[in-house]
Order: C-alpha cells, then structure tokens, then sequence
C-alpha cells in the first residue's frame, strides 16, 4: 500500500527535484490537515508553475504509492481520483498541491489535514454538529453542481484541517467518485461504506442523491453519537438501512432541538425524490437557526469588494490572471479566512 508521510517542503528551484518527474502541478505554502493513511491521497492538478522562493516553508502529505505493489482496482481508483480533483476547487474539499513519477512510483503532495477525522473531537454540541454538516453540504452542493457524486461520505473520510477548536473541515478520498450525466444521472456500482450507504446503492440503482442519505447518518452520528443503523451482524444492518428502520431514542436526542430531528428525518428518507437535496438541506430550519448567517458572515468591507475585485480580475490580461492564482493558490489559511465566507455567502 501507499505509505503517508508528513513533509516539510521548502519551495525551490525545479532544477532541484532530482529524477523526480514533476506533471501537472502547482504548489502551495498552506501548512493545513492531513489525510489518514487508508486515503488513496489523490491530486488536484493544474498549470500553475511552482513557486521558486526560497525562504517560503509548509507542512504537506507526501503519499508514496508502488505500482507494482497495486491491484489494478486500486490503480483504477487513484487516477479516478486525481481526474475528479483535478475539477474541484472547494475550501471544504482536501486539495492536493504535486504529482511525482518515478518508474513504477507515484508521489502525491497534498495538503496535511493534522486535525484528525470526525471520531477525534466526539462529543460535539449541536452548534458545532451544524456548523460541519452545514461545511460538508456546502462542499456537496458544489460536487453536485459539476455532476460529482463522491459516494463514500462518512467520519472517516472528513477531516479537521489543523488542530485548532474551530478548525474548518475537509472532505478527502474521492477513489470511488464518480462524474455522472446529467441526462443520465443514475448509477449501477454498490460501492461505498455500509454505515452510510443508502437503500438505493445497496439495490444497484442511485443518483447523486444517495450523498445526501450519507450526509442524513453523518448528522445523526454528529449530534447523538451513535450510528443510527446498527447490528450485530452485516445483513442485519442491511436490514435496517432497506427499512430506513432508526429512531431517536438515545439519551442525547432529549437535550437537541426539533429542528435538529427534522433535518436528519428529511435527509435520511427512504424516496430520494422526496430526500433533500444539498441546496435544501442548507437552507433548511436546522441550519438557518443553528448554523446562522451571522456566523458564517464575511468582513462587510470585505464582502463589498468582492464584486469589485471580481470584476477587476476579469479585466485582467492572461499573464495577470496566471500570476494572481498563483499567489491564490499560495495564500495560507488564515490569509483566505474571510475570503471563505464570501464564497460560503
């Protein structure tokens, strides 16, 4: 299997990269989260050229995977997932940074999410369970809006950036992602995790809407701290989710708010043309109430020239774009802070 590594990259001279192969890259001083070990740890790629500082320092995954050692599934999935990422730019989604060939070797840099998954901080409050689901939808939302459905959404698979208490979240793993047809938008592989697997990928049959059945568990896993389909066997759970048999009965769902049941009702709902969708489920009353717009509010000043400043880049000739993202791309997380919440409004 690959092997994660967690790197301190000084940004150089290319010259200095040895025989590595550098392909499809650009580079990126962030020093956020990590990816688990069990991620396939897959690349975003573009044209940007790698900065050349000297004195510029961050922390990055390095995922070092042998070829050789591969199954042909796995190798399958990883170039998925480098051409699915290669399409996604989301502060809510993992973004990797350099690809690497060497022989039968692929390196992948990526960003170093140290926060942990979703199990690391449980127990959370209310207001923080909405403040990740509500991450987490905007990052579906947009997958969605560009024909992604991920597919393997849960705990494991969303990490905290870096280890402070209000650190933003990641999706990562996107192995078994698939972009679908509009036109066509039902898919046929029973593929995911079975504790936030819907109905319909267990029959074979599914759209993107099955995301939102995982999103449903994750919410009921983040606000009672307990899986809402349970048993002591697989096929008993298996049982459960075709019967979308859960309820409310742990101790904790007596202390959260109506709003917070309803939310969960509506996404974990057995018809998928009933089930929300992302855009739905963030405008439901759970997240307007909890996840207020006060909280994920922007600077006003920094809200007012956002029109402006888009519309000066636009302006721009090609040489200028290229070099405003790349200084983009390089901006550090809390330089881009407020920059998120004008993209979150």
């Amino acid at each position: 299997m690959g092997a994660v590594h967690m790197v301190r990259k000084k940004h150089s001279d290319p010259s200095q990269l040895g025989s590595f192969k550098k392909t499809n890259s650009f580079s990126s001083p962030v020093a956020s989260s990590s990816e688990r070990a069990s991620d396939p740890g897959t690349p975003r790629s573009g044209n940007v050229p790698t900065r050349r500082s000297t004195t510029t320092t961050g922390l990055f995954a390095l995922k070092s995977i042998q070829l050789a050692r591969m199954s042909e599934e796995f190798i399958l999935e990883l170039k998925n997932e480098i051409d699915i990422l290669k399409s996604l730019d989301h502060p809510n989604i993992v973004k990797p940074t350099e690809v690497f060939h060497r022989k039968r070797q692929i390196n992948v840099v990526m960003e170093l999410c140290a926060g942990g998954d979703l199990y690391t901080r449980d127990p959370y409050t209310e207001t923080q369970a909405a403040s990740i689901t509500g991450q987490v939808l905007s990052a579906i939302s947009y997958m969605h809006s560009r024909n992604i459905t991920h597919r393997d959404l849960k705990f494991e698979n969303i990490m905290f950036e870096n280890t402070s208490p209000d650190a933003a979240i990641k999706v990562i793993d996107f192995g078994l992602s698939k972009k679908y047809c509009p036109d066509s938008p039902h898919l046929i592989e029973g593929v995911g995790t079975i504790y936030t697997m819907a109905p319909q990928v267990l029959r074979g049959f599914y759209t993107s809407q099955a995301d939102l059945w995982s999103m449903g568990v994750i919410a009921f896993m983040l606000l009672c701290g307990e899986q809402p389909f349970t048993g002591r066997k697989r096929r008993h759970v298996i049982d459960k989710i075709m019967r979308c048999q859960y309820g409310f009965g742990a101790q904790r769902w007596k202390t959260l708010s109506k709003e917070s049941k309803d939310f969960v009702e509506h996404l974990i709902e057995m018809n998928p043309k009933t089930r929300w969708n992302a855009d739905q489920a963030l405008t439901s009353p759970w997240m307007t109430k909890v996840y207020t717009a006060d909280e994920r509010a922007a600077d006003p000043a920094v809200l007012a020239g956002a029109a402006t400043s888009l519309k000066k880049f636009g302006e721009h000739g090609h040489l200028a774009k290229m070099a405003l993202m790349v200084i983009a791309h390089q901006s550090t997380t809390e330089e881009v802070l407020e920059l998120r919440k004008v993209f979150d409004q």
